[in-house]
């Protein structure tokens, strides 16, 4: 992504990328050979702002850099068609920040089209996605090396992840690897150097803080059900671990109309069972977690088991991946979560989260 550097000013410039990929679908259950037929491959463009040096969690996370990018990716398959998504990415530079050769991790979340979906009729081979607009998170590993004042190229590895969040089933979804290659460009290439790294100190006191989470979201539990709302409570207590960490312990109580549906259903085609019973389709669960702070934004994943469940198409254990904004001067939070079991996403919510203590 460019000789990205500067003398006097503060702020380092943009840079313009384009990368092309060629990959494979990793199949990570059963039931999706007849989708992995042929190599995808994806080209993508992106815009992205080289950091500052004014920005505190900038300089504790040697300066990353931050931009947009647009991505069309192709499976090669008539029933998968293609992907088009946008993407917020930020770019961590895992080497000296002075050096030119760099290795950088490339972390991108977003929103995609998917051309081909789920459909009875059209399409009843796609059982990986069930709505068109698909979450699109990406992961990469990439090497930089300057070839010119303007001008770089760039290798490595690339993951992406498509998923409806069980908006709409069926919600296996999609899962590649790639290869990929790509050049970047930089219209006003500059010489400057980063100051090192500031890492924080961790406080000698450090309180003990409790909170609740209110999460409410929408998903399908079966094809053909229908899309219901699913909301979560969720008491917690946090303790800081680390300068920019924290570990969090706390419980989910889960309330999915879409699983009551479910249950309703499953109960109704066994009517000749003389056994039959309505399933509770309540859960609760203990959860362990570790939130990483960057400023006013903090990310946070979970690891959970589930204390109490009747219905038995979900695994004991489940995570959450959530992605936060606090208010400044309050306790308050607003942020985007996602449950998953594994590699199958369950539902996505919006939630608030307020720290009474």
């Amino acid at each position: 992504m460019g000789v990205f550097t500067e003398t006097h000013a503060q702020n380092t410039g943009s840079y313009w990328q384009y990368d092309m990929g060629y990959g494979s679908i990793l199949e990570h259950k059963n039931g999706l050979s007849h989708l992995n037929t042929a190599h995808p491959a994806f080209y993508r463009l992106s815009y992205m702002t080289a950091s500052d040096t004014t920005s505190r969690w900038k300089r504790r996370f040697n300066y990353p850099d931050q931009g947009f990018s647009i991505m069309v990716q192709d499976f090669h398959n008539s029933t998968l068609g293609q992907t088009i998504g946008l993407n917020y990415h930020t770019l961590f530079y895992l080497l000296n920040r002075n050096k030119q050769h760099q290795l950088m991790l490339d972390l991108g979340l977003g929103f995609a089209y998917a051309t081909k979906t789920f459909d009875f009729e059209t399409n009843h081979k796609n059982n990986v996605i069930g709505a068109p607009v698909t979450i699109a998170p990406q992961l990469s590993l990439v090497y930089r090396l300057p070839i010119r004042s303007h001008w770089a190229i760039n290798s490595g590895l690339s993951f992406t992840h498509y998923s409806s969040a069980s908006f709409k089933q069926p919600n296996s979804g999609i899962n590649t690897v790639f290869i990929k290659f790509g050049a970047s460009y930089k219209p006003q290439p500059k010489s400057f150097h980063y100051p090192g790294v500031q890492k924080p100190p961790l406080p000698e006191s450090r309180p003990l803080h409790m909170g609740i989470v209110a999460k409410l979201g929408f998903h399908e539990a079966h094809p053909g059900l229908g899309t219901k709302f699913v909301y979560e409570i969720s008491p917690y207590i946090s303790k800081q671990i680390q300068p920019l960490g924290h570990l969090n312990l706390g419980m989910d109580f889960i309330n999915s109309q879409a699983d009551k549906t479910y249950a309703d259903f499953l109960y109704t085609i066994m009517i000749e069972n003389p056994n039959r019973t309505l399933q509770e389709h309540k859960r609760l669960g203990l959860y362990v977690g570790y939130e990483h702070f960057f400023n006013r934004i903090s990310c946070e994943a979970d690891l959970g088991y589930y204390l109490y469940k009747n219905m038995d198409h979900y695994m004991d254990v489940y995570q959450n991946i959530k992605i936060k904004y606090r208010f400044k001067q309050s306790n308050l939070r607003i942020g985007l979560g996602l449950k998953t079991h594994v590699f199958k996403a369950n539902y996505s919510t919006i939630d608030i989260q307020y720290q009474c203590l």
